[in-house]
């Protein structure tokens, strides 16, 4: 990594705003709401937080990473996606997802949704479906389309279509600030009822030096009523 580029990171995450700060309670107003499930590292959640969503819940299996969920967000940990009641939950205007990619990895055995964690990545239609937020991003290896036939992917994409607008780009992380070269897949959604209003996707671009890269996929979903 040139160290133009080294500095621009350091700055990105230095560039977090105060309620950031460890013990502050996330508040933006006005703003919009965002759940995460699968929270992990919670870098999905920093970057909500700086495009200035407030989290209200995650789900989360691992302890160390559910403890980092409350102390970053001062918000619950539902636990396991698959055993909350979401009649029960509030509806964020926005959900942010990132299932377990072992068994789409290329790296890995490629089970795809037959493996211990694969079937989750069209599972999680259901809770998305039955909340139904405005809008949504499913994050995932590209490999998913082509494990199995991209059936799992497919499976996802036929469910939340009968809800959703779909649009989907697959992203190589160091076009986008990553230092590595991993390449991802995004699913992005707005609901049927604002297609006519919700503005069009796009990328940003910044300044590195004598060159200009993209910085990462700008994500404009609406997610008004």
């Amino acid at each position: 990594m040139s160290i133009t580029k080294a500095k621009y990171l350091c700055d990105l995450a230095q560039g977090c705003p105060p309620p950031l700060a460890k013990g502050a309670p996330i508040r933006h107003k006005p703003g919009f709401t965002v759940g995460v499930f699968s929270s992990g590292g919670c870098l999905d959640t920093l970057a909500a937080i700086r495009s200035g969503f407030t989290p209200v819940w995650g789900t989360e299996i691992c302890e160390r990473k559910r403890c980092m969920w409350r102390d970053l967000t001062r918000t619950r940990d539902l636990g396991s996606t698959w055993d909350v009641n979401w009649n029960e939950q509030v509806v964020p205007d926005m959900i942010i997802s990132g299932t377990p990619c072992i068994d789409f990895s290329s790296s890995g055995a490629c089970m795809g949704e037959y493996g211990n964690t694969g079937w989750m990545f069209s599972a999680q239609a259901e809770p998305i479906l039955l909340l139904s937020p405005n809008s949504f991003c499913i994050e995932m290896v590209a490999n998913c389309l082509k494990v199995n036939g991209g059936r799992a992917f497919k499976s996802l994409v036929s469910q939340l279509e009968t809800q959703y607008v779909i649009k989907h780009e697959v992203i190589r992380t160091m076009e986008h600030g990553d230092s590595s070269n991993r390449t991802r897949v995004f699913i992005v959604r707005s609901k049927v009822r604002i297609r006519s209003v919700a503005p069009p996707y796009g990328r940003r671009y910044v300044q590195f030096g004598d060159g200009v890269m993209q910085s990462r996929l700008t994500l404009r979903v609406s997610v008004c009523d």
